[in-house]
């Protein structure tokens, strides 16, 4: 058991929202079953189907724009120490 913090806390999570797509990808599928069978690609079943991916679409760039926030805050604290560390001579 000679992992480091990052792998440990690295794999977890990936595990995880991996566990949580499959979840979201199955339920996906099956709304779409069931609006299809519902709706029989009527004009209403693609107004349905089209407001759900805008709403969806919507939704997701809020989760996007977080992550990318969070790793470009994280990438300038990283250059931010390294600028401010001075040299350190190799021997």
């Amino acid at each position: 058991m000679n992992q480091s913090l990052g792998e440990i806390y690295g794999s977890r999570p990936q595990a995880s929202a991996h566990q949580t797509y499959q979840l979201l990808q199955n339920f996906i599928a099956q709304a779409l079953d069931f609006s299809i069978a519902w709706f029989h690609f009527s004009d209403t079943w693609q107004l349905f189907i089209n407001t759900a991916t805008t709403i969806v679409t919507f939704l997701m760039v809020f989760p996007i724009q977080n992550s990318q926030n969070r790793a470009s805050a994280a990438i300038q604290l990283k250059l931010d120490e390294l600028i401010r560390t001075p040299e350190v001579q190799v021997s």
